[in-house]
């Protein structure tokens, strides 16, 4: 039943010097994530939730779960624009697979990132699950300085890489 893996408590308060690991995961319902044309909805749904003061700065795409990293000016802002991402990429699945009804199982899961090593544990975790396209347009430029330098403060392997760049680009 939906609803029943994040309890519904209030979230709390968001900071804005911080990025969010976001997770939503799908109904067991639908097919796998990592099809090609339910994987490029999901890309033109994170393409298309670029807020006023929220940001997707990073997206993958597992067979049961998407995860983000976002960036919020509020608390508000934050919520508005993952309620904004998962309707539209709710509409666009359900369309895919021709049905109607609940697309994500629970409520999404997030964390505020606090260091640079959580933010680099976190990058790396996503980076072996995107799957490569040759049209990716550019996602939001991240504006905490946590995603934009702070993670590379953290020691790194030479060969990891994030949307094309090496760590050190």
């Amino acid at each position: 039943m939906p609803g029943q893996g994040v309890p519904h408590r209030a979230r709390p308060t968001h900071e804005a010097s911080l990025p969010v690991h976001v997770v939503l995961r799908r109904v067991e319902e639908l097919p796998s994530l990592r099809t090609e044309a339910i994987h490029d909805a999901l890309r033109d749904s994170v393409h298309e939730t670029q807020l006023d003061g929220f940001r997707i700065t990073q997206y993958a795409v597992r067979p049961d779960q998407v995860h983000l990293i976002v960036e919020g000016d509020d608390a508000t802002t934050l919520a508005a624009g993952l309620k904004g991402f998962g309707v539209r990429a709710a509409r666009r699945l359900n369309r895919i697979v021709g049905r109607s009804g609940t697309v994500w199982a629970e409520r999404h899961h997030r964390r505020e990132l606090e260091s640079p090593h959580e933010v680099r544990d976190t990058l790396s975790y996503l980076s072996p699950h995107e799957v490569p396209t040759s049209e990716r347009p550019p996602l939001a430029a991240p504006q905490t300085w946590l995603l934009r330098e702070g993670w590379r403060h953290d020691a790194l392997p030479d060969d990891f890489r994030i949307e094309g760049r090496a760590a050190g680009d």
